[in-house]
């Protein structure tokens, strides 16, 4: 899915370190990312597992992503561009990652 951050206009601090790409930075101000989430619904693939890299990690999913695959779950919370806010998804928004002016994206916590 895609989601395009409408970024605060005055007083904004956006940057990014090294690659960014496929995700744009827009005008300096606002964010077109692309994001791999992985849902629960039924007929979608099923993981039965992910990779162990030798340290704990999380991916974005429904923050209530059944066991065993999750060890726990939380989200983030963005606060966006308050007034004239233009965000908008593509392939989304879902159980997964939400919202209009704001955003919601939930997380659990894999290895």
């Amino acid at each position: 899915m895609v989601r395009h951050f409408d970024n605060e206009d005055s007083a904004n601090a956006n940057w990014g370190s090294g690659p960014t790409f496929p995700n744009v930075n827009v005008l300096g101000r606002n964010w077109v990312m692309n994001f791999c989430a992985f849902t629960a619904n039924s007929g979608s693939l099923q993981m039965t597992g992910f990779a162990n890299y030798g340290f704990s990690y999380g991916v974005f999913a429904p923050s209530n992503m059944p066991g065993p695959i999750s060890l726990g779950g939380g989200a983030l919370y963005k606060d966006d561009q308050g007034g004239l806010n233009i965000n908008f998804w593509v392939g989304g928004s879902d159980n997964t990652m939400n919202g209009g002016g704001n955003t919601w994206m939930g997380l659990a916590r894999v290895k």
